[in-house]
């Protein structure tokens, strides 16, 4: 099977650099979080974004109209 030589190049780096932390996530986290502290360059920071419903809408007439299910029909 043909390899990429950019992705091989870029899986390597990745490899290497988490060989440096011993492979421990919160380690490697730690220091890629100290070198954005050390980064001299503005950060941006946005406000978190109001959550999205899933569930489809119906229109209040449309609710009015319908019974819930613990209505029963005379």
């Amino acid at each position: 099977m043909w390899e990429d030589p950019i992705v091989a190049e870029v899986r390597k780096v990745r490899e290497d650099y988490a060989a440096q932390f011993d492979f421990d996530l919160q380690a490697l986290f730690r220091a890629l979080k100290e070198r954005e502290q050390q980064d001299p360059r503005p950060k941006v920071s946005f406000p978190p974004r109001p959550a999205k419903s899933t569930r489809k809408l119906r229109p209040a007439a449309v609710l009015a109209e319908s019974k819930t299910p613990y209505e029963t029909e005379d």
